[in-house]
């Protein structure tokens, strides 16, 4: 019995790296992309994000600070159907963080800031 499910899970683990290839099927999009739920503060004035694609090549497009909140926008390039993984960006910001809160723009969704040890 313990061989039927080896063989299952085999099947199981290359359909998902077929279905998170780039195949012939796959579609892809650039746009404004939602930020994961956790950016992280690397430096007084460092954030670093994690951005909800793939190998997208992300880019920071819009940025606007003032002393209460810092919003972010990020373009980046999506496929369909999706690798499984998530890209990161560092953006540096114009002052130090502060309590200042981050918000994703493309969301609209503030951001839990988690300090680096240090």
């Amino acid at each position: 019995m313990a061989a039927p499910r080896r063989v299952i899970a085999v099947l199981a683990a290359l359909a998902f790296a077929a279905a998170c290839a780039d195949g012939g099927s796959a579609t892809s999009t650039r746009g404004p992309v939602q930020l994961d739920a956790d950016a992280q503060l690397v430096s007084p004035d460092r954030l670093q994000l994690g951005v909800l694609s793939c190998h997208g090549d992300p880019e920071v497009t819009a940025l606007s600070q003032d002393d209460g909140q810092v919003r972010v926008e990020v373009t980046s390039t999506v496929s369909s159907p999706g690798d499984a993984c998530m890209d990161v960006l560092t953006v540096a910001l114009d002052a130090p963080l502060g309590d200042r809160a981050v918000v994703d723009v493309t969301s609209g969704r503030r951001l839990r800031v988690e300090r680096a040890a240090g």
